[in-house]
């Protein structure tokens, strides 16, 4: 197998940058499907977070890791202030209504983006080596 397509497992095909990105995504839908009823983002939806984004830098192509090292703050930038709108009716009455009730949370999340993107990153930079070096 040549050696951008692989995975993690060299003898497993790896999949293309998009799939990397449906896992991802997927896993971290997943985590506010079950957190709707709550009304709040909980340990689930941070936990199918890390685990969706481990999946995919695991499962994507060589060619490709630099798609899934980048994709971690990119997703809960836009799920978590979006999980927030929907979760408060979708209604905007004010922008600084707005900005409370979907910045906050972003912030009080920033601690776990920080450390799944460094572990991802961590990842991506060994597949990298690996990588380089198998050539």
């Amino acid at each position: 197998m040549e050696p951008s397509h692989r995975s993690i497992v060299p003898s497993i095909p790896g999949v293309p940058w998009w799939a990397a990105v449906l896992i991802a995504v997927g896993a971290t839908a997943l985590g506010y499907a079950f957190d709707a009823g709550h009304k709040e983002l909980t340990h689930t939806f941070a936990s199918l977070y890390i685990a969706g984004c481990v999946a995919a830098v695991l499962a994507v192509r060589q060619a490709a890791v630099f798609t899934a090292v980048i994709q971690p703050p990119l997703i809960l930038f836009c799920t978590v202030p979006g999980a927030y709108w929907l979760f408060h009716g979708g209604k905007v009455d004010k922008f600084k209504d707005l900005l409370i009730n979907c910045g906050y949370p972003l912030i009080e999340r920033f601690p776990l983006m920080l450390g799944t993107a460094g572990v991802i990153l961590l990842i991506g930079l060994i597949r990298w080596y690996l990588g380089k070096n198998s050539r």
